[in-house]
């Protein structure tokens, strides 16, 4: 009991060590498929609509100035529906590489610690923040759990079995290890 406790004081604090936190200031670092922004806050005048609360132009990140408070939330929301047509499109791709089907549709949320996760139905849940990785770690994470589809454990069967689609997986999962929480 007291060890579940200690675990479930450390929960947020221990979350924030493994994803940096971003500060919604001119100037600040974001990623999309592994390409460095910089968060530029403009100002929109209010009698001009439809000009969304998040874009990407050239290498700037713009964020309405209005929006910067809710920063954190509206970068999760455009990191939510830019995964979902990638990551179907990258699933389509891999499936027939890998040999396996997805129960359902993929589905993009917070996964907490996690980049990926498969549930026993086969549904393939996928981190919002997947969209801040290059493409070809976005695949490792596609692939691990396409393969999880298959072997439902990271026993030697399900390492060689992913091995044998992504020769290269070590250096791709040494990579998310090693940066991954920096983005």
């Amino acid at each position: 009991m007291w060890v579940h406790q200690k675990l479930a004081e450390q929960g947020e604090s221990a979350r924030e060590d493994v994803f940096r936190v971003a500060e919604f200031v001119d100037g600040e670092g974001f990623h999309l498929l592994g390409k460095h922004y910089r968060l530029k806050l403009v100002d929109i005048p209010k009698n001009v609509t439809g000009v969304p609360s998040v874009r990407f132009e050239g290498d700037r990140l713009l964020l309405r100035r209005e929006q910067a408070a809710s920063g954190g939330k509206r970068i999760e929301e455009y990191y939510t529906r830019a995964a979902h047509p990638y990551l179907n499109e990258t699933v389509q791709r891999w499936k027939r590489i890998v040999g396996a089907e997805p129960g359902r549709f993929v589905q993009v949320m917070d996964l907490g610690y996690r980049w990926g996760s498969c549930s026993a139905d086969g549904t393939l849940n996928f981190h919002w923040r997947v969209m801040q990785l290059p493409a070809r770690i976005i695949e490792y994470v596609v692939v691990h759990e396409l393969v999880h589809i298959k072997v439902p454990n990271h026993s030697e069967k399900f390492w060689k079995m992913l091995g044998s689609v992504m020769p290269d997986y070590e250096s791709r999962k040494a990579w998310l290890k090693q940066k991954g929480g920096e983005l």
